[in-house]
């Protein structure tokens, strides 16, 4: 995600996507540099592409061959970002298929680690900063654990991939 700003800072609102992936077993993935602070969801910027295409680049390019599915966008908003540049960040829930992710491209070197979730209260998550964003996806991904093949769940389940 760091290297590929400049390629997008010349954008009014630059768009940052990042998934919050689950597994079966109700966990959430998410990558540190150190593997004890700043854990941070799959993700990065927005390229010329839409946010389905985003996300599924991003994905590719920082797990590897990765089967997932793209459940739905559970928030998009505002915010400054460094340097107080207003950009726009769009998280979505994703469920891991198969395939073992391994750090790659932006996050090469960083730790992998799914986290259960009782567990993410006690983490240093740098990204989403936001708890309530995190509550709101973990309410979503258990309503769909339990509801996967309801045509009507939140507004309307979307499989986007």
């Amino acid at each position: 995600m760091y290297k590929k700003m400049n390629r997008i800072a010349h954008n009014k609102y630059p768009a940052s996507v990042f998934s919050l992936i689950f597994n079966d077993e109700g966990k959430v993935l998410f990558a540190s540099r150190d593997s004890k602070t700043k854990w941070t969801a799959i993700g990065g910027w927005m390229e010329q592409e839409t946010v389905v295409e985003c996300i599924n680049r991003e994905i590719r390019e920082e797990l590897g061959e990765i089967n997932f599915q793209i459940i739905d966008i559970v928030d998009a908003h505002m915010w400054n970002y460094q340097d107080n540049m207003p950009i726009i960040s769009i998280f979505a829930l994703v469920k891991h298929i198969s395939g073992i992710p391994v750090a790659k491209d932006d996050i090469e070197g960083f730790a992998l680690k799914w986290f259960k979730l009782d567990e993410l209260g006690g983490i240093d998550i740098d990204c989403p900063r936001q708890p309530e964003i995190i509550h709101k996806t973990l309410f979503l991904m258990e309503e769909y654990t339990k509801h996967s093949e309801a045509d009507f769940l939140k507004y309307k389940w979307r499989l986007l991939s």
